[in-house]
């Protein structure tokens, strides 16, 4: 599999916690990066990759949604 290919696996698995902690907010992390690497195949290392892009800025959704909503005056 060349390295693109693994690129959007990573992507797609992202879209698909973060579409899933939208929905299931009280749901355990580890449990969805669990689901995500196994619905999308991904290898150990796009797993920790996965990891680490989802824990390196927490808030990540509420900035988004913050953005899309417009901004707080």
């Amino acid at each position: 599999m060349n390295l693109a290919r693994h690129d959007d696996l990573v992507r797609e698995a992202l879209a698909f916690l973060l579409d899933m902690r939208a929905q299931q907010p009280g749901t355990p992390l580890a449990l969805l990066l669990d689901e995500a690497g196994m619905r999308y195949n991904l290898s150990p290392l796009d797993a920790e990759r996965l990891s680490r892009i989802v824990r390196q800025d927490p808030d990540r959704d509420r900035q988004d949604k913050t953005t899309q909503g417009g901004s707080k005056a």
